[in-house]
């Protein structure tokens, strides 16, 4: 079972091959976490999974991020944030075209996460899959899920959409 972000928000934009991009947030968690809730990536071995779901609850989109205790570009890919949360930070996004991961955990109403990726082509980023957007376009109630390795689930159906235009998806919940 997940635990719910009382505010959430997609993005996915495929409007340049080549450029296409993917944010996801979660906020105002409606539970109160820890960071040991997360698992432990820096030292550990804490993958992460991005999930999409349609509006029927089906899996379109599945983002892992296995690089715990891993080095990205000669650093590490994650770092703790002081005793509440972690950072992962990864300038080639490797991973699935992923290139950052937030989480800060915190009492009920404030713990929160969030996630971007990208493909640059000029950059030698071609990791993230395409047909992100295709695969949103026409949802109205889709589900972001943040899921570790170590049994954390953090996730929120989207309320309203925004922007639907083939080209990009904007989605809330509010």
């Amino acid at each position: 079972m997940c635990l719910e972000a009382a505010q959430a928000r997609i993005e996915s934009r495929e409007t340049t091959p080549g450029k296409e991009r993917l944010k996801l947030q979660w906020k105002k968690v409606t539970s109160s976490t820890t960071q040991g809730d997360f698992g432990d990536p820096v030292t550990g071995t804490t993958r992460v999974a991005l999930c999409l779901y349609d509006d029927g609850g089906t899996l379109i989109g599945n983002f892992v991020v296995d690089q715990g205790g891993q080095s990205c570009a000669g650093r590490p890919c994650w770092k703790a944030k002081g005793t509440k949360g972690y950072g992962y930070k990864d300038n080639d996004a490797a991973s699935d075209g992923i290139s950052k991961i937030g989480y800060g955990a915190g009492e009920v109403g404030k713990g929160k996460a969030d996630a971007a990726g990208a493909n640059s082509t000029g950059k030698g980023q071609t990791a993230l899959p395409t047909g992100v957007m295709a695969a949103l376009s026409g949802n109205a109630v889709p589900t972001i899920q943040l899921v570790t390795s170590d049994g954390f689930c953090l996730g929120a159906t989207m309320t309203e959409v925004t922007r639907d235009d083939g080209l990009q998806y904007t989605a809330w919940k509010k």
